[in-house]
Order: structure tokens, then C-alpha cells, then sequence
């Protein structure tokens, strides 16, 4: 007698295709039209921007960041409500990020 164990075969993709066939052939098709899923502008180089500033002006952008989202988008609107001509881009939320 052997000690040896066989290792089970797997099987292939096609295999597993035709085993789970009937339990989703109810389901709607997961793919999706690739441009209703992605925005029409263009993904354009960004900068690093980086100041010093008080304490109380880095708690003041914290607050208005938690709440509008991120410090790019306080600073973006500021500039927009201040009459600047500021990118589309910057005034959208950065996609798939998590929101507070």
C-alpha cells in the first residue's frame, strides 16, 4: 500500500462553463457598455500642490474638505465662486473614491 495521495484533477474552464450553464442562464448579462460607464473628459497630468499655513487654517480646510469632499474641490469651488475659469475635472469628485 502507498501513503501518496492524488491530487484531484481540476477541471478546465469550458467544463465549469457547461456545469454552471443552467443555474444563470436566467440572469441578465454582466457586461456593460463601457461608455455609459466612464465619463467623456480627458484624463490630463496633474501637479502636486503643497503650502504651509496655521493650525487653524489647516482645521478650517479639514472641516470644509470632510464636508465638500476633498481639498481639491473646497479650493476649486472657492476659485470658481471667486469668477476664475477653473477645469470640469477639478470640480468632480475623484472617481472611486470613498466619500465621508
Amino acid at each position: 500500500m502507498s501513503n501518496l495521495k492524488r491530487t484531484p484533477i481540476r477541471p478546465s474552464g469550458a467544463d465549469l462553463v457547461r456545469r454552471i450553464a443552467p443555474e444563470v442562464e436566467e440572469l441578465p448579462p454582466a457586461k456593460r457598455d463601457p461608455k455609459a460607464m466612464m465619463p467623456t473628459m480627458t484624463v490630463t497630468a496633474t501637479e502636486q500642490i503643497n503650502f504651509r499655513g496655521s493650525p487653524d487654517l489647516a482645521r478650517l480646510l479639514a472641516r470644509l474638505a470632510a464636508e465638500q469632499g476633498s481639498i481639491r474641490l473646497v479650493i476649486a469651488k472657492l476659485l470658481q465662486t471667486a469668477g476664475y475659469d477653473v477645469p470640469e475635472l477639478d470640480l468632480l469628485p475623484p472617481p472611486g473614491r470613498r466619500r465621508l
